[in-house]
Protein backbone atom coordinates (compact mmCIF):
# COMPACT_ATOMS: atom_id res chain seq x y z
CA UNK A 1 0.00 0.00 0.00
CA UNK A 2 0.91 3.60 -0.55
CA UNK A 3 1.05 5.17 2.34
CA UNK A 4 0.27 8.98 1.16
CA UNK A 5 1.74 12.62 3.17
CA UNK A 6 -0.59 14.88 4.37
CA UNK A 7 -0.23 17.99 1.81
CA UNK A 8 -0.06 21.34 4.19
CA UNK A 9 0.49 23.69 1.06
CA UNK A 10 -2.59 22.30 -0.01
CA UNK A 11 -4.26 22.57 3.28
CA UNK A 12 -3.18 25.96 3.58
CA UNK A 13 -4.12 27.57 0.64
CA UNK A 14 -7.69 25.85 0.92
CA UNK A 15 -8.18 27.88 4.27
CA UNK A 16 -7.14 30.80 3.51
CA UNK A 17 -9.74 30.60 0.62
CA UNK A 18 -12.51 29.83 2.06
CA UNK A 19 -11.87 32.14 4.96
CA UNK A 20 -11.51 35.04 2.63
CA UNK A 21 -14.55 33.55 0.85
CA UNK A 22 -16.11 34.12 3.84
CA UNK A 23 -14.99 37.83 4.35
CA UNK A 24 -13.24 36.58 7.76
CA UNK A 25 -10.38 37.87 8.86
CA UNK A 26 -7.95 35.41 10.72
CA UNK A 27 -8.99 37.13 14.14
CA UNK A 28 -12.57 35.93 13.15
CA UNK A 29 -11.88 32.84 12.22
CA UNK A 30 -9.60 32.22 15.63
CA UNK A 31 -12.36 33.24 17.62
CA UNK A 32 -14.89 31.01 16.12
CA UNK A 33 -12.65 28.28 17.49
CA UNK A 34 -11.59 29.58 20.95
CA UNK A 35 -8.36 29.83 19.17
CA UNK A 36 -5.37 32.54 18.21
CA UNK A 37 -4.37 34.51 15.36
CA UNK A 38 -1.55 33.48 15.39
CA UNK A 39 -2.44 29.94 15.04
CA UNK A 40 -4.60 30.30 12.44
CA UNK A 41 -1.93 32.33 10.26
CA UNK A 42 0.55 29.50 11.18
CA UNK A 43 -2.00 26.99 9.30
CA UNK A 44 -2.18 29.51 6.02
CA UNK A 45 1.30 29.48 6.15
CA UNK A 46 1.99 25.95 6.11
CA UNK A 47 4.00 26.57 9.39
CA UNK A 48 1.35 24.20 11.57
CA UNK A 49 -0.24 20.91 10.78
CA UNK A 50 -3.50 21.47 12.05
CA UNK A 51 -5.04 18.32 14.23
CA UNK A 52 -7.29 16.29 13.01
CA UNK A 53 -10.17 17.35 15.45
CA UNK A 54 -9.26 20.81 13.88
CA UNK A 55 -9.64 19.44 10.29
CA UNK A 56 -12.90 17.95 10.82
CA UNK A 57 -14.47 21.39 12.59
CA UNK A 58 -13.24 23.57 10.12
CA UNK A 59 -14.56 20.90 7.31
CA UNK A 60 -18.00 21.62 8.99
CA UNK A 61 -17.73 24.86 9.75
CA UNK A 62 -17.14 25.58 5.97
CA UNK A 63 -19.26 23.41 5.00
CA UNK A 64 -16.91 21.48 2.26
CA UNK A 65 -15.90 17.61 2.88
CA UNK A 66 -12.06 16.78 4.84
CA UNK A 67 -11.26 15.17 1.52
CA UNK A 68 -11.56 18.64 -0.23
CA UNK A 69 -9.37 20.82 2.54
CA UNK A 70 -6.70 18.34 2.46
CA UNK A 71 -6.40 17.76 -1.16
CA UNK A 72 -8.14 14.71 -1.76
CA UNK A 73 -10.59 15.79 -3.95
CA UNK A 74 -10.71 19.13 -5.53
CA UNK A 75 -14.58 18.77 -5.38
CA UNK A 76 -15.76 20.73 -2.06
CA UNK A 77 -19.35 19.43 -1.59
CA UNK A 78 -18.23 15.71 -2.19
CA UNK A 79 -19.34 14.98 0.88
CA UNK A 80 -23.23 15.64 0.20
CA UNK A 81 -23.22 13.66 -2.78
CA UNK A 82 -21.89 10.87 -1.00
CA UNK A 83 -24.49 11.76 1.94
CA UNK A 84 -26.95 11.50 -0.54
CA UNK A 85 -26.10 8.46 -1.97
CA UNK A 86 -26.17 6.66 1.24
CA UNK A 87 -29.39 7.96 2.23
CA UNK A 88 -31.69 10.07 0.14
CA UNK A 89 -32.93 7.21 -2.03
CA UNK A 90 -34.69 4.91 0.43
CA UNK A 91 -33.04 5.59 3.51
CA UNK A 92 -30.39 4.36 5.10
CA UNK A 93 -28.09 1.60 3.16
Amino acid sequence: MNLKKFDNDIFSIRLKHLRTLRGLTLEQLANEFSSYKGTVSSLENSKKNPSLYMIINLADYFDVSVDYLIGRTNDPSSHKDWLCSKYCQGGFK
